[in-house]
């Protein structure tokens, strides 16, 4: 696991806890910087795009960390499943996961990501710079943010990779796909 700005280790361990069990040894892999790749919608997709699972990170100006998991690959369009939750890391670590009210988990399109609905738990526009957060219906989740709109300070999108030492089979290496990641 490579150190996120916004992501510390603990928090990354327990936010483990929430995702699928058979995802949860799985080492992280970081796909997406914002402050690495830049600041476009298009370069996050061209980074994510068949990758498998994620969890999406964003920091804004006051210093609120939050996010999203996805349990498939990303792609334009409606997407997302009973899986896919949102998440508070600071100020307080909260994880809201499907109400069942709706359906409405990502829509990923060219201009904008936006998880949940009607109202967007997470949205993102097309230069990840401004975004917003409202109650939704779909997680249950309240803002994520500390208010509604907000500026972006970083954009981080992290994938999944099998431990080095799962892949070993009587000592011989073996290599094989998760999420998309070729594992050796």
């Amino acid at each position: 696991y490579r150190t996120s700005p916004f992501l510390k280790k603990p928090v990354a361990k327990e936010l483990t806890k929430h995702l699928p069990l058979a995802m949860q040894l799985d080492d992280w892999k970081l796909l997406y910087s914002s402050n690495e790749h830049g600041s476009l919608l298009s370069t996050f997709y061209s980074k994510a795009i068949g990758r498998g699972p994620t969890v999406l990170i964003v920091k804004d100006e006051s210093n609120a960390v939050f996010g999203a998991f996805l349990a498939e690959s990303w792609r334009r369009g409606l997407l997302g499943n009973g899986q896919t939750f949102v998440f508070t890391v600071s100020p307080e670590m909260k994880v809201y996961k499907w109400s069942k009210k709706n359906s409405h988990f990502l829509s990923a399109q060219t201009k904008h990501i936006g998880f949940g609905g009607p109202k967007c738990a997470l949205w993102l526009d097309e230069k990840l710079r401004s975004g917003m957060s409202e109650p939704c219906e779909t997680f249950e989740s309240p803002s994520l943010s500390r208010s509604a709109d907000f500026n972006c300070y970083g954009v981080e999108l992290w994938g999944f990779v099998m431990p080095e030492s799962s892949s070993l089979v009587s000592g011989s290496s073996t290599s094989g796909s998760i999420g998309g990641v070729v594992v050796r």
